[in-house]
């Protein structure tokens, strides 16, 4: 069951708090520990979650072979860009809004961090208007911090993402 209250939201789960975390990690990272879980709850609640590959993943658990799924984090990940049903902050670039997630952009690039969590006024607005970079540098930057990866193909918006990486002071 989800509630919203004041942009916080909460989720009541009917799992041991090991499996719960388990399942946690697998979304972030795409890796589980199974040596710290119950392998039969987390296989209940991987279910109930609709979360066939780690249920399929528990399943094989006596096997001699366990069967690790592709990942599909790269892909779920460029899948939150631009995605108004999840997003909470947005951004005007080139007269077009680009959606985002405050706590993505917050934990992966200081510039972020300071501009969104700190005393300027976007960090209460969630509205940014970005007159410096263009729309496709923009959403390129955004797929590397969402992804750490961008494409190499274009020699041209490689260039313009040096510009980029060095005003949003990322190391990487």
């Amino acid at each position: 069951r989800v509630q919203r209250r004041q942009e916080q939201w909460t989720l009541r789960v009917d799992a041991p708090h090991s499996e719960l975390l388990a399942l946690l990690r697998y979304m972030y990272t795409d890796a589980v520990d199974l040596a710290d879980c119950n392998v039969e709850a987390l296989k209940r609640v991987a279910r109930e979650w609709q979360m066939p590959a780690v249920a399929k993943m528990c399943e094989s658990v006596d096997d001699e072979r366990v069967v690790i799924p592709s990942s599909t984090y790269l892909a779920d990940m460029r899948g939150c860009i631009n995605d108004a049903a999840t997003a909470d902050v947005s951004f005007e670039v080139d007269e077009r809004v680009v959606r985002a997630h405050r706590a993505v952009l917050v934990h992966r690039c200081d510039y972020f961090k300071a501009l969104l969590d700190g005393q300027f006024r976007e960090a209460s607005e969630g509205h940014v208007l970005v007159n410096d970079v263009e729309y496709n540098v923009f959403l390129a930057g955004l797929t590397y911090l969402y992804t750490g990866s961008i494409d190499a193909a274009n020699a041209q918006l490689l260039f313009d993402l040096l510009y980029v990486s060095d005003f949003w002071h990322l190391d990487e």
